[in-house]
């Protein structure tokens, strides 16, 4: 373990005395980052779409997984895509209305 310390030492040196020159959580030293007004509403608008995608993805999957407890609670075999979701969403619901009465 000695010969991995003194491997190492010179490096460790190097970074304790570069790191004391630069503060931890302040503003850099170098000089900031510039960029375009075309640069920063693409980055918005990607942003935007990327954050669309997620929630469509999350009520898609809300959506699946509500239908598949369904199917199970009710015992209906998964006929695959032959019923479009928002039919099997109506009819598990009125399943369920008929059921509670």
């Amino acid at each position: 373990m000695a010969g991995v310390d003194a491997h190492n030492r010179a490096l460790r040196t190097r970074y304790v005395t570069l790191a004391a020159r630069f503060p931890k959580n302040g503003p850099s030293p170098f000089r900031p980052v510039i960029i375009d007004s075309e640069s920063v509403e693409a980055g918005v608008a990607i942003e935007t779409e990327q954050a669309a995608i997620r929630e469509r993805r999350s009520e898609q999957f809300r959506v699946e997984r509500s239908l598949a407890r369904d199917r199970k609670r009710l015992g209906v075999r998964n006929e695959g895509n032959a019923v479009p979701q928002e039919r099997l969403s109506a009819g598990f619901k009125l399943i369920k209305e008929g059921l509670q009465e």
